[in-house]
C-alpha cells in the first residue's frame, strides 16, 4: 500500500513541476482577462488583437513572477497582491475586489 501511495505522490509531482505555467502563460491569461469585456465570441479584428499585444507587454512590466517549481504565482509589482496562480498549465486569474 505505501509503495502505490509513493507512485501516486510521485507521479503527481512529477506532473505538476513538468506543466508549471511559464510566466509568459501567465501575461497572456492576464491579458486575456483584461480584454474578455472589449471582445466578443470569436472576434478576430486587428484591433483585438493589437490590443492584445499592447496587454501583453504591459503585464509583463508591471508584474512580478514567482517560480515555486509545483505551482507558480504573479503579483503586482506597486502592491504585492497576487494577481494569478498557476498549476498543472492553468492559469486561474484572481478576482480583483478594488
Amino acid at each position: 500500500m505505501k509503495f502505490q501511495t509513493g507512485i501516486v505522490v510521485g507521479g503527481l509531482i512529477a506532473a505538476l513541476l513538468l506543466t508549471n505555467p511559464s510566466k509568459e502563460d501567465h501575461v497572456r491569461k492576464l491579458a486575456a482577462e483584461r480584454l474578455a469585456p472589449y471582445t466578443e465570441e470569436g472576434s478576430d479584428s486587428p484591433l483585438v488583437r493589437i490590443g492584445s499585444a499592447f496587454a501583453e507587454s504591459f503585464s509583463d512590466s508591471v508584474i512580478d513572477y514567482h517560480n515555486y517549481w509545483l505551482f507558480s504565482t504573479t503579483t503586482s509589482l506597486d502592491s504585492d497582491q497576487r494577481l494569478t496562480l498557476g498549476f498543472l498549465r492553468f492559469v486561474h486569474v484572481e478576482k480583483r475586489t478594488d
